[in-house]
């Protein structure tokens, strides 16, 4: 199942817990975001339940599992593994330094 406007109101939701820990003052309601995202996958969760039980009669709920694991795991590991080294080769003050220049960009 694929709902084309679906992924739009996803992304809005994740915007909106971003520009929230950017810009609390201008944002303080951002962490809503987090309920529209969770609210939504829930839907499509149901929605994909809803789905392969009106195609089967019921539903395989260790092959739904297997689906999320190999959907949500190997981008979470790879993730890990790109994130994780990034403190060897840097000290504290750069990352800060970096994340001021960064919030400065987004200053509007």
């Amino acid at each position: 199942m694929r709902i084309k406007w679906f992924s739009l109101v996803r992304v809005t939701g994740l915007l909106l817990v971003l520009l929230y820990h950017f810009f609390q003052k201008a944002f303080p309601g951002g962490f809503i975001g987090v309920d529209i995202f969770f609210t939504f996958s829930g839907f499509l969760i149901t929605a994909l339940l809803i789905d392969e039980f009106a195609r089967k009669q019921e539903i395989d709920y260790l092959a739904f599992l297997k689906r999320r694991f190999y959907r949500i795991v190997p981008p979470l590991v790879f993730m890990v593994l790109v994130v994780m080294p990034l403190p060897l080769w840097s000290n504290v003050t750069t990352w800060l330094v970096l994340g001021l220049r960064l919030q400065q960009s987004l200053v509007l």
